[in-house]
């Protein structure tokens, strides 16, 4: 693209710097005018452009039509030249030579509205301010009968001030006076732009039988249709999406030829109804049913504007708080970090958590056995245990206050009347209530951040059994702030008293603190005034924290009770089963509206989807989802929920795209490199998930986060560095299950079976979960133990019946037992119910069944597919050397042998009798032989004979 002009750099007495841009119908230089010494910007309008469109039906000849739009062109620069607004690129200057008309006019140094949205996060005042100015410009065009004809983000510019300029008026249309010109402009506009009627002559024989505009109807493209193109940067503007959005631009002019439009309460539905009523109009089909007047659209969008700003000033007003906590409050509120004064040696530890930068460089990369994602099931619980739906595009966006990360610590009950005590059916009720109040009200609370339970639970206990110490479960989860609860009861009412503690200083040693208090009565018969109550009270005693994403819609009160029941039993005692399901269906059908019941339903479903492999639960969590409100789908926890159901099926276009949505809605940096690691852990893009982990740890040092690093590690099959976060971890909290167990997971993968089995035996013991019982009995086949690991792989396919990875390992101790009638059904099974899956794990089991099966061709071939899709990693090596071993093929068996082993890879794992035919191989023998390992095939030599 040259910088020159076809002019020469001089054009009159302006200097021509640089180009610009070009477009279709000329290109547009950085000039300098030298007589006013002031920059500008000059569009010359191709000569071509009038050849290109010759006169219609050869009416007259092109030399006529030529002069005919240099004269029509020239008349519309003089029109708008006239046009002095604030809102209208100002045109200084119109020349003409050699038979090229050149336009000069202010240079803007802006952004287009396109890049503006892409670059600023914006409240909904802010955006309405902004269209606006747009609706002015166009008013002002519209005053001198002229149509702009291509209004879009493109041709409108923000400078740095905020100032809004319409360009571009190259093929605008004439109406004023007695003439009526355009510069083609239906040829020329955006077709994802244009009006109904502008598309009607641009498209007419491919949309012959789309809805468009009656026939009694004046087709003359008028200022309605800018006002359409108006209607359409507004929805776009506060909605982030095209009103008639479709999978190309033609699918969307389609859209709108055919009035398939968005509703804007369907896609934002907290905007004002004055405003929701304007872009309705806006975008109405017939010109008919739009506004008839620019003016009015402008005076609408200003008085709307004016509202919302005097909401907005009205939201910003704060509760005071007592004189005698003012001091500490503000001491509180500048505290960001917890100081490691007065912690202990645990409590140290776990505070060095945001320090822990380990890289990863020049380390062997393996994946074992793809363990479960552990939050992929739980870290649902941020959003999930409290299902509030939130729409948080920032509408009202709040003062700069810190972020508080906020602990909620289990209720306390006691009865105040011994004769008279409060029933246990009632405490739980009671409870279950409290604790979700509490939840919903904090994740529906701008700056506020709830830390799970499954996070909180897993720090509360030290390590003889005994509570935490607050300043250990705060160093633990990164809290800010600790919510506690203590109740007094009899069998009639309960006397509550909501604490909120938080560091402070004092003399310079900090200590957790009582920073504000409610106390209140409730009768224990109505659960749901219990409910409302609670939250008013909370609201109390985080006063600058006013700002709430959603205004609650009221629900049945015998819903609410059952649905207390219901959390009681799922998320306060662990148990979720089909019963559970149908009653919260139930309970969404009466009060639609419950927020809490469809998180509690997704987090039930997608527990039972992990735990028996069913499909049908995924399924029928994310009907769950596309059933719920408006106000609740649109929300940037509906995103999250999705992200979790889309990872769980290993559909990670899908877990990615749910995730650009999160960020869109407003998800905060911490929570968004989370879900980042997340799906990149699962997509095996394994570096990258552990820099996003050591990242998440600086914003919020917690042992979740560290135990996610230290699953990185694991999976990319850096050992070491795995190893030594989880002693980190284990050192804060010596009874934490996932850290023991990921533990045990490295021993198994690093052939150190007498330690893997002796964790796995006593985890078990703890807590029987499948996927344990299956790892011992794995373990137990790698030490010989065959009849023990034949037991555990049943009990494991007996808890899971329908998970393939269970069933494989059930297979393959039949086979090695001989039992070959037995295992060929179950490698059956397993490729019956993998074959729709992609993920690392199922493609390699599938590729071992069909190997097993004698299907030899289809196992290369699901190798092949796993290896493309997770190339460099330890068990596709080991699957591979399995495979290529049982198909004669020993060369190659080898070399997959010696990358599994270099992945980190045990060599214990080639104990099993899939490899005795490498015992005949000499660099096979080579390799034990270096390992120490020589009598692995002597015993095997002896077998034989």
């Amino acid at each position: 693209m040259s910088d020159v002009s076809p002019l020469g750099t001089h054009l009159s007495h302006y200097k021509i710097i640089k180009l610009l841009n070009q477009g279709g119908m000329g290109q547009i230089y950085l000039a300098e005018d030298q007589r006013l010494h002031r920059t500008v910007a000059i569009k010359t309008i191709k000569p071509a452009f009038a050849t290109t469109h010759s006169a219609p039906n050869n009416t007259a000849s092109t030399d006529d039509y030529d002069a005919n739009l240099i004269e029509n062109a020239l008349l519309e620069a003089q029109l708008l030249a006239k046009l002095n607004h604030a809102n209208i690129v100002q045109i200084y200057d119109i020349t003409q030579e050699d038979g090229q008309i050149c336009l000069v006019m202010e240079y803007l140094g802006g952004k287009t509205l396109h890049h503006y949205q892409q670059e600023h996060v914006s409240s909904l005042s802010q955006k309405l301010a902004i269209i606006s100015q747009i609706s002015k410009g166009l008013t002002a065009a519209h005053a001198q009968g002229i149509v702009h004809c291509d209004l879009k983000p493109s041709n409108i510019i923000i400078d740095d001030h905020g100032s809004v300029k319409i360009i571009d008026f190259g093929i605008a249309k004439l109406t004023s006076g007695n003439s009526e010109t355009a510069n083609n402009s239906h040829s020329f506009g955006s077709q994802t732009a244009m009006s109904p009627e502008q598309l009607y002559q641009v498209l007419p024989v491919a949309n012959a039988n789309a809805k468009t505009i009656d026939d009694k109807t004046d087709n003359t493209i008028d200022f309605r249709s800018d006002l359409f193109s108006l209607g359409i940067i507004a929805f776009q503007l506060i909605s982030g999406r095209h009103p008639f959005a479709g999978e190309s631009a033609t699918q969307t002019a389609q859209n709108i030829l055919n009035a398939q439009c968005q509703q804007a309460q369907d896609i934002v539905p907290q905007l004002p109804r004055e405003l929701i009523n304007l872009l309705n109009k806006l975008l109405a089909h017939q010109p008919e049913g739009r506004p008839q007047s620019s003016q009015w659209v402008t005076q609408q969008f200003e008085q709307i504007t004016k509202h919302l700003t005097q909401q907005e000033i009205l939201a910003e007003d704060t509760q005071p708080i007592t004189d005698a906590l003012s001091t500490e409050f503000a001491a509180a509120l500048t505290a960001n970090e917890l100081s490691t004064s007065v912690l202990s040696t645990n409590e140290l530890a776990a505070n060095q958590l945001a320090t822990n930068q380990t890289t990863t460089d020049n380390v062997a990369i393996t994946q074992h056995k793809n363990r479960r994602f552990i939050f992929a099931g739980v870290a649902l619980l941020v959003s999930l245990l409290v299902g509030v739906g939130i729409y948080s595009e920032t509408l009202f966006a709040p003062a700069d206050l810190p972020a508080r990360y906020i602990v909620v610590l289990p209720a306390t009950i006691t009865n105040s009347n011994a004769e008279n005590p409060i029933a246990d059916m009632q405490k739980d009720l009671v409870t279950a209530t409290l604790d979700d109040a509490i939840r919903q009200n904090i994740i529906n609370t701008k700056g506020l951040r709830l830390i799970s339970r499954r996070e909180v639970a897993g720090v509360s206990k030290n390590s003889t059994g005994e509570t935490a110490s607050l300043a250990s479960i705060a160093a633990a989860t990164g809290a800010s702030d600790i919510i506690t609860t203590q109740l007094s009861c009899n069998n009639v009412k309960c006397d509550v008293t909501l604490s909120r503690l938080t560091v402070s200083n004092n003399n310079k040693i900090n200590k957790w603190t009582v920073l504000a208090q409610k106390k209140w009565p409730s009768q224990i018969e109505n659960y749901y005034d219990i409910k409302e109550i609670t939250q008013s009270y909370l609201a109390g005693i985080y006063p600058q924290y006013n700002e709430k994403h959603l205004t609650e819609q009221s629900v049945q009160q015998q819903d609410y009770l059952l649905f207390a029941t219901l959390y009681n039993s799922v998320l306060l005692e662990g148990r979720s089963d089909d019963n559970t399901l149908e009653q919260l269906q139930n309970i969404l059908t009466s009060s639609p509206y419950l927020y809490s019941a469809y998180a509690l339903y997704r987090e039930t479903a997608i527990d039972l989807y992990y735990k028996t492999n069913e499909i049908k639960y995924a399924e029928l969590a994310k009907k769950v989802l596309s059933l719920a409100p408006p106000e609740y789908k649109y929300s940037i926890f509906q995103a999250i929920d999705e992200f979790w159901i889309s990872l769980g099926l290993s559909d990670f276009p899908q877990a990615n795209e749910q995730l650009n949505i999160a960020i869109q809605r407003g998800i905060d940096e911490s929570k968004r490199l989370e879900l980042q690691a997340a799906l990149q852990m699962d997509s095996n893009d394994l570096s990258k998930a552990v820099a996003n982990y050591q990242s998440a740890l600086t914003l919020r040092p917690s042992t979740k986060n560290l135990y996610n690093l230290a699953l990185s590690f694991y999976l990319l099959g850096d050992f070491t560095n795995a190893k030594k976060n989880l002693k980190i971890l284990l050192n804060t909290i010596p009874q934490d299950y996932d850290a023991k167990q990921l533990l045990a997971d490295i021993y198994l993968s690093e052939g150190e079976l007498t330690l893997a089995i002796a964790m796995y035996e006593a985890i078990i013991k703890v807590n029987p979960q499948s996927n344990d019982i299956d790892r011992l009995g794995l373990a137990y086949a790698l030490a010989g133990r065959y009849q023990d690991a034949l037991q555990m792989a049943q009990l494991a396919v007996k808890t899971s019946p329908k998970h393939p990875t269970r069933i494989s390992n059930l297979a393959d101790i039949k086979l090695i037992l001989g039992m070959t009638e037995q295992s060929t059904p179950l490698y059956q099974q397993v490729i019956q119910l993998s074959h729709k899956q992609q993920d690392l794990e199922t493609l390699l089991i599938m590729a071992q069944a069909y190997v097993h099966l004698g299907q030899h061709k289809q196992a290369i071939k699901t190798l092949n597919q796993a290896k493309k899709l997770f190339p460099d990693t330890g068990q596709v090596a080991f699957i591979a050397a399995l495979i290529y071993s049982q198909l004669g093929e020993q060369v190659s068996a080898v070399n997959q042998v010696e990358e599994a082993l270099s992945a980190g890879f045990g060599l214990v794992w080639f104990n099993l009798p899939w490899f005795d035919p490498l015992c005949s191989n000499t660099d096979f023998q080579k390799i034990l032989a270096k390992a120490g390992k020589i009598e692995r095939c002597q015993l095997n030599f002896l077998s034989q004979n």
